[in-house]
C-alpha cells in the first residue's frame, strides 16, 4: 500500500496529538505534517510539499488567515486545485458548511469531543484515503510536464 502524505492544519494542540494517536494505531502508512497556519501551510504546499500528492485535514476556525480564506487562496494556484481538503471542524453552522463545499472541499466533519469517536473519525478518513487515487498535481499545472506528454501523445 502507498504512503499517504497528510497536512493537517489545526491549532488546537490537542486535537493534534489526537490525530497523531490515531494514526500510530492503524496500519496504514501516513506521512503526517502539522502546522498552526494557514500562512504556514501555503508555504509547505509550495515549499517541502510541492508536487506531492496528498490530503489536507483543515480547521476553518483559525487565527490570522481562516479556514476559508486558505481555501479561496490554494484554489487560485493551479498546482493545488485538486487536492483533496476535508475540514474537520467543531462547527455546524450552515454557513460554514455551505461556504467550505462552494470553496472545493471533498467533505466536511464535525470534531467529535470523544477520543474514541476521534479515532473512528480519523480512522475512516485515512482508510478512505489511503485506498483512493489522488489526483496528480502535475495535472493542475499547466507548466508541469503531465499535459505536455499528454498533448504529444495525442499528436
Amino acid at each position: 500500500m502507498k504512503t499517504l502524505t497528510v497536512l493537517l492544519i489545526e491549532d488546537d494542540p490537542v486535537d493534534v496529538l489526537m490525530v497523531r494517536r490515531v494514526i500510530d494505531t492503524m496500519a496504514v502508512d501516513v506521512a503526517l505534517h502539522t502546522t498552526d497556519s494557514c500562512l504556514r501551510a501555503i508555504d509547505l504546499l509550495s515549499g517541502e510539499l510541492a508536487g506531492r500528492d496528498l490530503i489536507i485535514l483543515l480547521d476553518i476556525n483559525l487565527p490570522r488567515m481562516d479556514g476559508l480564506e486558505f481555501l479561496a487562496e490554494i484554489r487560485k494556484r493551479p498546482e493545488n486545485r485538486g487536492v483533496p481538503v476535508i475540514v474537520m471542524s467543531t462547527s455546524e453552522d450552515v454557513y460554514d458548511v455551505e461556504s467550505c463545499f462552494e470553496a472545493g472541499i471533498s467533505g466536511y466533519m464535525v470534531k467529535p469531543f470523544e477520543f474514541e469517536n476521534m479515532k473512528e473519525l480519523i480512522g475512516a478518513i485515512i482508510r478512505y484515503w489511503s485506498f483512493s487515487l489522488l489526483p496528480h498535481r502535475e495535472r493542475f499545472d499547466p507548466t508541469l510536464s503531465y499535459k505536455r506528454k499528454k498533448r504529444s501523445l495525442a499528436s
